[in-house]
């Protein structure tokens, strides 16, 4: 997995474990609709981690993954990046692959922009 996401076992030495940050997660999200890039791969994933501390995760869910294909159907492909660098076409920015806080802040940006925002 650190060949996808850049993430080494290092990095994750000392953080909390699931069972302390998912139900805080919880608790921040209440009853918020979540947006994600791909959301059917977040969505599947936090379902599974909720599900294991039997927790439930009915929160509805938007897709700006499924949203850019339906707008911007002539785009070469519909990555995150390619999506945020179609919209914002003078956006310098800085980013690290597969980094929550980064990819968050372009989600957001990216459906703001699509919703009018």
């Amino acid at each position: 997995m650190q060949a996808i996401h850049g993430i080494t076992d290092e990095m994750l030495a000392g953080q909390p474990p699931p069972e302390e940050v998912l139900p805080r997660f919880s608790a921040f999200i209440a009853d918020s609709v979540l947006v994600a890039h791909n959301a059917a791969f977040d969505i599947r994933f936090l379902r599974h981690e909720f599900a294991r501390l039997k927790m439930g995760l009915p929160h509805r869910h938007v897709c700006t993954l499924e949203m850019s294909r339906l707008r911007f159907p002539r785009l070469p492909d519909h990555t995150l990046e390619t999506v945020y660098l179609h919209l914002f076409h003078d956006a310098a920015f800085i980013r690290q692959n597969h980094r929550a806080l980064d990819d968050a802040r372009m989600t957001a940006k990216i459906w703001m922009a699509m919703e009018g925002r």
